[in-house]
């Protein structure tokens, strides 16, 4: 039931593979996401908010390890050529740790608008600052020298 949403994920990611910057195109990777997730709040919670039961890779109707349909594997691949062209910081030698830390990252953001965007115990700061931080806080931890990417867009992550 999900895979037609994970296809229309990698559909909303896929049109970040073409830009040149590889820190640019993993910094659109994690708007695309978001702005999925938030403007899909119901499919995005059966896709990554509720247990599903594990299902053997060859019975998917989705080619692990492709770009054009697994999401997944776009974000790992933006990773992977940031971590070629030398822009992580020097400790930081697992590409794919890297990619679930970015992942996890922004879906623990997008997860807690979804499920307690009203919750009253919370005075929340907009979505589009949590967002925007997020992104922040990844990069500078990150990247050898923090991008001018983040710093210099004043526009919505939505």
């Amino acid at each position: 039931m999900c895979d037609t949403d994970f296809l229309a994920l990698a559909d909303a990611l896929k049109n970040n593979l073409a830009n040149s910057d590889p820190v640019e195109r993993m910094l659109a990777i994690g708007r695309d996401y978001a702005a999925f997730a938030l403007n899909y709040p119901n499919h995005y919670r059966m896709m990554f908010m509720t247990e599903h039961p594990l299902q053997d890779v060859a019975s998917s109707s989705i080619q692990q390890n492709n770009a054009e349909q697994d999401a997944y594997f776009q974000l790992k691949s933006v990773v992977n050529d940031v971590f070629l062209a030398g822009k992580f910081r020097p400790d930081l030698t697992d590409a794919d740790l890297i990619a679930q830390t970015i992942w996890a990252g922004m879906h623990g953001v997008c997860a807690l608008q979804i499920s307690m965007a009203n919750d009253v115990w919370v005075n929340w700061a907009t979505i589009e600052q949590r967002l925007q931080m997020m992104q922040l806080t990844l990069i500078r931890g990150l990247l050898q020298e923090h991008t001018n990417a983040i710093n210099n867009k004043n526009e919505s992550l939505l």
